[in-house]
């Protein structure tokens, strides 16, 4: 674990603090509901973390049938079938998901 260290200049004394990645803000964490919630073709689940406050990253794996054979049936390769970030929040005990990606068109 990475520490950060703060000098005290008129003690001379050093004191370590454990660093921590900046978390989101307050509100319940919706991912397993998200996942639970959206469509998935069969075969493939969801794969949800939050980014945010209100922020999640969404990938839809399959299992690629493709990439194994002969002997190697034992090993399984999954795709991203595709990916979104989402914006969900309870609102009257409702999850409300709204489609949070920007899809930039190319060539206008």
């Amino acid at each position: 674990m990475e520490e950060t260290f703060a000098v005290d200049d008129d003690a001379g004394t050093t004191t370590a603090t454990p660093a921590t990645p900046a978390a989101p803000a307050a509100g319940a964490d919706l991912s397993i509901a998200i996942a639970r919630a959206v469509d998935k073709r069969p075969g493939e689940h969801v794969r949800v973390r939050r980014v945010g406050v209100n922020t999640y990253r969404c990938n839809w794996v399959a299992n690629d049938a493709s990439r194994t054979g002969g002997d190697l049936q034992s090993l399984t390769t999954w795709r991203i079938r595709e990916s979104k970030f989402l914006r969900a929040t309870k609102v009257q005990g409702r999850l409300v998901i709204e489609d949070a990606t920007i899809r930039k068109t190319v060539g206008v």
